[in-house]
């Protein structure tokens, strides 16, 4: 799932104030970008399988060899004329607290139930990614869009608890197994006699 449990540096890049309908009332609410720059193990937080299908190990790279203890690194991009990619993922009911200086709870920007929407995902070549994503609210404390407006594009930290109960990724596929489903029943020695014959 997207969420940051500890303080994460993102890159505040614009905030906007609408009006949103809640029945026949409207009420003003704020959306919020962020960008975050990370390594490319950050994909695993849209799904596991998303880094092994945007990077991989060159031979140059794998030549290398792998250092005992650090893990390995995959930063050859598969497309590099992919350009940025849309995910599409929307969290309702989070809640994001904007770090406004102090780390306290007195001075921090506190956005309850959230929208988190308009996954961009833009890769480098090297293993940096830079994740754009947007925050909806309009339960905001009153005075957040001058602090919001104060921290534009600037660097700042947040982090991001998710809704319960919501899957921490899509489902992967199954895998069917090929061949006689038979076999997938069978031992080792019983399936190579059974493909001799």
């Amino acid at each position: 799932m997207f969420t940051f449990d500890t303080p994460t540096a993102v890159k505040l890049g614009h905030v906007n104030l609408r009006a949103e309908k809640h029945g026949e009332q409207s009420a003003p609410a704020i959306d919020v970008k962020f960008v975050r720059q990370a390594g490319n193990d950050a994909l695993a937080m849209l799904h596991p399988g998303l880094k092994d299908a945007l990077y991989f190990r060159d031979e140059q790279t794998a030549a290398q060899g792998q250092i005992a203890g650090v893990p390995e690194i995959t930063p050859n991009l598969r497309f590099p004329k992919l350009g940025s990619l849309a995910w599409d993922l929307e969290m309702s009911g989070c809640r994001v607290v904007i770090d406004y200086g102090l780390g306290d709870e007195l001075s921090n920007i506190v956005l309850a139930d959230c929208k988190v929407n308009q996954f961009r995902v833009e890769c480098m070549e090297g293993g940096t990614v830079e994740i754009t994503f947007r925050v909806q609210t309009s339960n905001f404390p009153s005075g957040a869009l001058d602090k919001l407006a104060g921290k534009l594009d600037q660097e700042t930290k947040i982090t991001i608890d998710g809704p319960i109960g919501q899957p921490s990724h899509e489902p992967l596929p199954e895998s069917k197994p090929k061949g006689r489903a038979k076999s997938a029943q069978m031992t080792p020695e019983q399936a190579l006699a059974a493909s001799v014959h």
